[in-house]
């Protein structure tokens, strides 16, 4: 039903809980959970700056970082 996108309340009432044990336990299958979670991360990746700036210098640095210290 989480999937469909109806709400915790409704779900609680029909499964007999509490709105909060079924966003607890099933909040995972949220459509509109998910929803937010998605524009969330999608808003804060299109404004963010890159921790480190991706070169072909520093790929190939870091890939043999741990090559060098025999891991």
């Amino acid at each position: 039903m989480l999937e469909l996108g109806h709400t915790f309340d409704l779900v609680a009432d029909i499964l007999g809980n509490t709105a909060e044990v079924v966003r607890e336990h099933y909040g995972k299958w949220s459509k509109g959970r998910q929803d937010n979670i998605d524009r969330f991360m999608m808003a804060h990746f299109a404004t963010a700056p890159a921790t480190f700036p991706i070169t072909l210098q520093s790929h190939e640095k870091n890939r043999f970082c741990g090559a060098e210290r025999g891991t």
